[in-house]
């Protein structure tokens, strides 16, 4: 099964509110752990490979099988080890992303007087009180 290539677009508004951020971490989180076992040995497609007597019965036959199937596997590892790495950088991007979305929306609200999650409301909704932009220009 092929990997995809990219991950979805951060949704938008995740940096005003902290519930969201807390869970699309995890998410993220969850993710690099399932990349991470992803590029594991089978070990029980392994182990039917030695504990198959092939034609001959020969027991070096069924460690040749056995070579063989690693050596697959391995190969398999090595053709996704590129796309493993491109989507553990995008996760770690997608995360610093919204740690600085939080941060600059937590600026923002202390310099306008309220809080990141009120603020974020307000943008998305475009409610924001005219008089707010007046306290952050000089």
């Amino acid at each position: 099964m092929a990997l995809p290539t990219a991950l979805p677009a951060l949704p938008t508004g995740l940096a005003g509110d902290p519930d969201a951020q807390t869970e699309y971490t995890e998410a993220l989180k969850k993710v690099v752990q399932s990349l991470d076992n992803r590029n594991k040995t089978n070990w029980f497609s392994l182990a039917g490979a030695l504990l198959n007597p092939g034609r001959t019965g020969n027991a070096g036959e069924a460690i040749g099988r056995a070579g063989e199937e690693l050596g697959r596997q391995q190969e398999k590892q090595e053709e996704q080890a590129p796309s493993l790495a491109m989507m553990r950088a995008q996760l770690a991007g997608q995360t610093y992303q919204i740690k600085n979305e939080a941060k600059a929306l937590d600026v923002l609200a202390g310099a306008i007087g309220t809080d990141p999650k009120t603020l974020s409301t307000q943008l998305s909704t475009g409610t924001l009180p005219p008089g707010a932009i007046s306290r952050i220009t000089p």
